[in-house]
């Protein structure tokens, strides 16, 4: 864990090992939580913005430069993270639960993580 970083979570694949991990950083203004590789290489981040008070914008940074916007409703868990992928429950009989579909060619391991980060934004914890 970095210096600075209040909360850690290690994401690993089916056979146990380290994908990638995410820290969230708490004592700062916004909201913001980041992913690295399996060495702790930054690669990419997930920051929360009050857009109105009523509604919390959220965007996905990858390095280099490649920014996706989350589009739809996070609380709900129906959302698209720009157009490489999906978050949804729809199918899901199981509680606190949901499917991410992402599109061919893409990280799914980044964008599984982004997905995990935008949860643990919303509900305060990991579903």
């Amino acid at each position: 864990m970095s210096p600075g970083a209040d909360q850690l979570l290690i994401v690993r694949d089916d056979l146990g090992a380290l994908v990638c991990q995410i820290e969230r950083h708490l004592d700062q203004v916004v909201d913001s939580m980041e992913i690295q590789d399996q060495i702790g290489k930054h690669i990419a981040s997930v920051h929360k913005s009050s857009a109105t008070p009523l509604r919390d914008r959220y965007t996905v940074m990858f390095v280099p430069e490649h920014v996706l916007e989350v589009k739809g409703n996070v609380y709900a868990q129906d959302y698209r993270i720009g157009k490489v992928a999906r978050v949804s429950r729809q199918g899901s009989e199981a509680r606190d639960s949901y499917f991410v579909a992402i599109a061919p060619g893409q990280s799914a391991a980044e964008l599984l993580a982004a997905a995990i980060c935008i949860d643990w934004m919303v509900r305060g914890q990991v579903s």
